[in-house]
Parts: C-alpha cells; sequence; structure tokens
C-alpha cells in the first residue's frame, strides 16, 4: 500500500471516529471531537510535507536504495575497466587509477565521502576520454551518458542521506514522527471501536482496518504476485529490487525475498510499468496490467550480464 492509499485509510478511519464521538467519549473521557480533529488536521499535515512519497519509500529504506544504487555502479565500474583493458593494453593500469579504480574498495563498504570521489573520477576519465573510446568502437555510444547519469543520480541520493544524519533542517523526522503519531491514533482508535461496537456488525466494521482498506480503495484495487528467476539456471533470485510506476501514481518500490517472490496489494487497476533490477543481471521492463479484484501473477527471468575482458581490481 502506497503512502498515499495509508493516509487515505486513516483519514477515513478517524471520520468513521468522528462521526461516533459520542460512544467513544462514552468508553472513556480522552475521545473528544478536538482529539479526532487534530488526527485528520494531522494527516492533512504529512500530506503537505514536500516529497513525503519519496522520503518513506515502502519496503527500502534510504540507504538500502543508495547500497542497491552503488552495488549498480560498481558492475558499471567493472564495465569500463574492460573497455580501458581493451583501448589501453600498455597502460591500463594508470588509466584505471585515472577512472577512480582506488576507491572500489571502500565503494564496496559504502564509504560515501569515497564513494562521491569515485564518481567525480569516473565523470572527469568519460568527459576526457569518451569520444575515443565510442570513435574507436571500444565503448557503446550510450554509456558514459547513462553512467554519468548514475552518478549524479547516486551522488543526490547520498546528500539525500546524509541530510537525515545531520543538525540541518530537515522534513524527514517529522514526516517520521507524524507517521508514528498516526499509526499509534490509529491502531488505539481500531481497537476501541471494535470493542465499543462488538454487537453490531455494521458499525465494527468501521473500525476494521482491512475493511476500510477495502472501501477506501474499492472496487478498482487488484494485485500482483511476482517471481524472479535466472533464465540460465531457472534458480529463484532473491534480492531483486522491483521498481513500479505509471503515470500519476506514486511510485513503490519492493525487494524479492529468499524465495524470489513478492506480493504487491493493494494496487489499483491500470498499466504499470514494473523494472527488474539486480548487480550481475541485465536489468528487464515490463509493462503489466492490473484487472480489477484480481491478483495477477507474474513471472520474470532475468538474463545475467556479461562483460568479456574485466580483470580484477588494481
Amino acid at each position: 500500500m502506497s503512502l498515499v492509499d495509508f493516509l487515505n485509510v486513516y483519514r477515513q478511519l478517524f471520520t468513521n471516529y468522528l462521526t461516533h464521538v459520542a460512544s467513544f467519549t462514552a468508553f472513556k473521557s480522552k475521545y473528544t471531537e478536538q482529539y479526532g480533529a487534530e488526527l485528520l488536521e494531522l494527516v492533512n499535515e504529512t500530506l503537505k510535507i514536500p516529497n513525503f512519497q519519496q522520503r518513506l519509500l515502502p519496503g527500502i529504506s534510504l540507504r538500502e536504495l543508495n547500497e542497491q544504487r552503488t552495488r549498480e555502479y560498481l558492475q558499471r565500474f567493472a564495465e569500463l575497466k574492460s573497455y580501458i583493458d581493451t583501448a589501453f593494453p600498455e597502460n591500463a593500469a594508470d588509466m584505471k587509477v585515472e577512472a577512480g579504480a582506488g576507491y572500489v574498495r571502500a565503494a564496496r563498504t559504502y564509504k560515501w565521502p569515497k564513494i562521491q570521489k569515485m564518481i567525480v573520477s569516473v565523470k572527469a576519465f568519460l568527459t576526457t576520454h569518451a569520444a575515443r573510446l565510442e570513435a574507436e568502437g571500444f565503448m557503446p555510444a550510450s554509456f558514459s551518458t547513462e553512467t554519468i547519469d548514475a552518478g549524479q543520480t547516486l551522488d543526490q541520493g547520498i546528500f539525500d542521506y546524509s541530510n537525515t544524519k545531520t543538525k540541518r533542517p530537515d522534513k524527514t523526522k517529522e514526516l517520521t514522527d507524524k507517521m508514528k503519531a498516526i499509526l499509534a491514533a490509529g491502531k488505539m482508535i481500531s481497537r476501541d471501536g471494535k470493542l465499543i461496537f462488538k454487537n453490531s456488525d455494521i458499525k465494527r466494521r468501521l473500525f476494521i482496518l482491512s475493511h476500510i482498506k477495502t472501501t477506501v480503495l474499492g472496487a478498482k484495487a487488484g494485485g500482483i504476485k511476482i517471481w524472479v528467476r535466472d533464465v540460465d539456471e531457472a534458480l529463484l533470485q532473491p534480492g531483486v529490487s522491483i521498481h513500479i510506476s505509471a503515470l500519476g501514481f506514486v511510485e513503490r518500490h519492493y525487494m524479492t525475498d529468499e524465495n524470489g517472490f513478492v506480493k504487491v496489494h493493494p494496487i489499483e487497476s491500470g498499466t504499470y510499468t514494473v523494472v527488474f533490477s539486480k548487480p550481475g543481471f541485465v536489468t528487464r521492463a515490463v509493462e503489466w496490467k492490473v484487472k480489477t479484484s484480481v491478483s495477477g501473477r507474474l513471472k520474470v527471468m532475468l538474463e545475467r550480464e556479461v562483460v568479456e575482458g574485466s580483470q580484477g581490481d588494481l
């Protein structure tokens, strides 16, 4: 469930509370109309925090996302080294140092400042030598631009993550505090609402989160069950990053479990782009249509990347 869906579910829960606030007040005096109004305002304030969806990615933290991007960037660097070995056989070692090979070991342990220095080195190297490497057929034409873009994305992610660990003003802590408050209040109201209306199935359902979720998302909701395998060995692949996007849709990020499986539910009906990536495999994008009230089965096969002529680190 996306953060927007999550907040809309809790908005409806708090609205149901206000509709029956008299019964809640009779149960416990702390339940007042003002309390319900404050909770609704809390939801609205959370929605107004800039980029709040991106600050709390479902299923993957900002650090985990940066680690994933680092692994993918190191895979690109391995490709770059193979191009250097082919294009500069006599002084390949020096050229790889110029490109940033000295930062590889630190990058593998996620030393962020070293990774940022590596990004700078790679960009400088490609800016200087890409034209020759491409013209002479040693490197694909798109590799330089894509690698520089990947570096900029990783660098921005590192910057954003660093901001969450400093005393500089940042909305991430505010967002986290608000989400915790909404969760705590929602859990309490749901629990007590089911007790208060235990003799009325209709009213009791108004405080069951799973029922509210179905009501809020309506019949538009569906689901996707995803399995990812290695095309060569047909092995289920854990740790595959899955990115789901569509026009007007809050992007979602998932990762397959130890069985190469992930379940996406609920998700509104419509057509989505589902991107699968994992270091050592070719990234694959699939168009998938989610149907109303149906959990579709998506089985994807990933091909292993083949980097010819790659050598070990210096």
